[in-house]
C-alpha cells in the first residue's frame, strides 16, 4: 500500500476518532447532567406540593379567622401563595423540559454507531504500515522510530520485572510471617529444658523450620528479581535469620539452644518485614512511574508517525 493511501486513511480514521471521543464525552456529560437534574426535580416536586398545600389551606380559611390571624388582608396573602405557588410550578416545568431535551439528544447519540475501540484498532493497524514503511524507506525517520521502540521495549521489560518483583515480596512477606508466627510459640515452650524435647514442640519446630527455610529461598528469588531491575541491590539486614535457620540443622537438641539466638532473629525478621514493606512501596512507585513513561513515549511514537 502506498504512503499517500495510508496517509488518507488515517486522516479519515482521526476524524472518526475525533467525533466518536466527542460522542463519548457528550454522553458523559449528558449522564452527569440528567442525575443531577433528576435530584433537583425532585426537590422541586416537594417544594411544588408543598405551596400548592399553602393556596388549598388558606382558601379553606373563613374571613374571621384571617382577620383574626393576619389582620384582615386575605385576598393580599392569597394572591402571595398563589404567585409562589405558580413560580414553583414553572421550575419543576422548566427543569422537566431540560430533562426532556437531554434525554433526546442522548438517544440521537446513541444511534450514532461510532465505536472508539473499533476504531482505534483499525487505525492502530494503518498507523504500524506507516511505521514499517518509514522504517525500510526513510532512514532518518527509521533512527526516530527505533530509537523509540527500543525504549518501548525497555519499559515493558522493567513492567514485566516489576510485577515478579513484586510477587516475590509478597509470597516472602507471607512465609515470613508463618516463619514468625512459629518461632513465636517456640518462645512461649516455657522453661528451658536439657532433656530434649516433646513431640508437641518438634511438631511446631518442623513448621518453624519448613518456613525458614522457605523464606531463605524466597529471599534468594527477590534478591535475583531486584538486581534485575536496580543494580547492585542488597538485602542486608537477613544475615542473622540465614545463620539462626542454618542452626536449626545442627542444633536442636535442647530448647536452651533456641532460647538463646530467638530473641535476636525474631527482631531480625521484624526488620524484614519493615524492610520488605519498603521494598513493596518503592516498587508499586516505579511501576505506576514505568507505566506513565511507556504511554508517554508510545504516544509520541504514534503522533510522529502520524505526522511523518
Amino acid at each position: 500500500m502506498k504512503l499517500d493511501n495510508i496517509n488518507k486513511k488515517l486522516e479519515r480514521f482521526a476524524e472518526l476518532y475525533f467525533l466518536a471521543n466527542k460522542k463519548e464525552n457528550r454522553l458523559a456529560i449528558i449522564s452527569h447532567d440528567l442525575e443531577v437534574l433528576f435530584i433537583d426535580l425532585e426537590v422541586h416536586q416537594k417544594i411544588m406540593h408543598k405551596e400548592h398545600q399553602d393556596v388549598i389551606q388558606l382558601e379553606k380559611m373563613s374571613k374571621h379567622y384571617l382577620f383574626v390571624k393576619i389582620l384582615g388582608d386575605r385576598e393580599h396573602e392569597l394572591e402571595a401563595e398563589r404567585q409562589e405557588y405558580l413560580q414553583a410550578v414553572l421550575e419543576y416545568n422548566a427543569i422537566a423540559h431540560e430533562i426532556e431535551l437531554l434525554k433526546f439528544e442522548k438517544e440521537i447519540l446513541e444511534k450514532k454507531e461510532l465505536d472508539i475501540e473499533g476504531l482505534k484498532k483499525q487505525r492502530d493497524y494503518y498507523l504500524k504500515f506507516k511505521e514499517q514503511n518509514l522504517l525500510y524507506n526513510n532512514k532518518d525517520h527509521g533512527l526516530v522510530i527505533k530509537k523509540m521502540n527500543v525504549e518501548i521495549v525497555r519499559l515493558n521489560l522493567l513492567q514485566r520485572e516489576i510485577k515478579e518483583a513484586i510477587s516475590a515480596v509478597k509470597t516472602t512477606s507471607e512465609y515470613l510471617k508463618k516463619a514468625k508466627h512459629y518461632l513465636s510459640q517456640i518462645d512461649d515452650f516455657g522453661n528451658y529444658s536439657f532433656s530434649g524435647i516433646t513431640f508437641s514442640k518438634k511438631k511446631i519446630l518442623n513448621k518453624a523450620i519448613d518456613n525458614a527455610v522457605r523464606v531463605k529461598v524466597q529471599i534468594k528469588k527477590l534478591d535475583k528479581e531486584l538486581n534485575d531491575i536496580y543494580d547492585k541491590y542488597e538485602l542486608p539486614i537477613m544475615y542473622k535469620y540465614d545463620s539462626f535457620v542454618d542452626s536449626f540443622h545442627q542444633n536442636l537438641i535442647t530448647d536452651w539452644v533456641l532460647k538463646n539466638k530467638l530473641k535476636t532473629v525474631l527482631m531480625s525478621l521484624e526488620s524484614g518485614q519493615e524492610q520488605l514493606l519498603r521494598i513493596l512501596a518503592t516498587l508499586d512507585h516505579d511501576a505506576e512511574k514505568s507505566k506513565k513513561k511507556l504511554e508517554i513515549i508510545a504516544e509520541e511514537k504514534r503522533m510522529y508517525v502520524l505526522n511523518s
